[in-house]
């Protein structure tokens, strides 16, 4: 991954301490007594710390991601749920978060998404299919996370992590992801557009996913 304004990897220890702070905070209120004892706030940020850097080091790795939606929905839900879940396993790997781990969260994920959410999500999926350029189906898929965040909401997208991680793990992915997400709220997507325009090859099989969606839905 190369390094782009707004993402944690970039950062100092000392400066990842401080985005990470007030997310360690409101996620250490959802520990147990006991848990809460077995970790604290330096711990914290140099787990994520050396995950992050750990990231940040090593290449993506993207399989298809239809076996993560459930069977229950229309052939045009189903599409778009794929392009969906095509674009978390991606956001959660750039947060430090393994593939397997990755597409676990984002199978519960999909959880939260119903028919008609999904189907809403058809003129995202036609944003990205005519999208003329890298850079602008990754300005698309931003968009298309954006739509979901809205839906559903950050705490929906952390709680996710919550059903396929063991505590601690969970309280790093979390404090991770939640930190990183505010910082490209923050900037309209910007660090992550850039991010995605340099990853042509998981951007290449997200559009391909998505012209399929487009064929579903007409």
């Amino acid at each position: 991954m190369k390094s782009t304004p707004d993402a944690l990897w970039t950062l100092s220890r000392d400066e990842l301490s401080m985005a990470l702070e007030p997310h360690y905070l409101n996620m250490r209120e959802l520990l147990s007594d006991s848990e809460r004892k077995q970790i604290t706030f330096d711990q914290a940020v140099d787990s994520a710390y050396d995950r992050l850097r750990h990231a940040a080091a090593r290449n993506f790795t993207f399989t298809q991601a239809s076996a993560l939606v459930r069977n229950d929905l229309s052939p045009c839900a189903f599409a778009v749920a794929v392009v969906v879940a095509d674009s978390f396993i991606i956001l959660f790997q750039f947060c430090g978060i393994n593939q397997a781990q990755a597409r676990a969260a984002t199978r519960a994920l999909l959880q939260e998404l119903g028919e008609e959410t999904l189907r809403g999500l058809r003129a995202n999926i036609h944003d990205i299919v005519n999208a003329t350029s890298s850079y602008q189906q990754a300005v698309e898929i931003w968009k298309l996370l954006s739509s979901v965040s809205n839906v559903i909401g950050i705490s929906s997208i952390v709680t996710a992590l919550t059903r396929t991680m063991h505590w601690y793990d969970w309280t790093i992915s979390a404090i991770i992801v939640a930190a990183q997400l505010t910082a490209w709220f923050a900037s309209d997507g910007a660090a992550l557009i850039a991010e995605l325009a340099l990853e042509s090859v998981y951007v290449g099989q997200l559009v391909a996913d998505a012209i399929t969606a487009a064929e579903q839905c007409g």
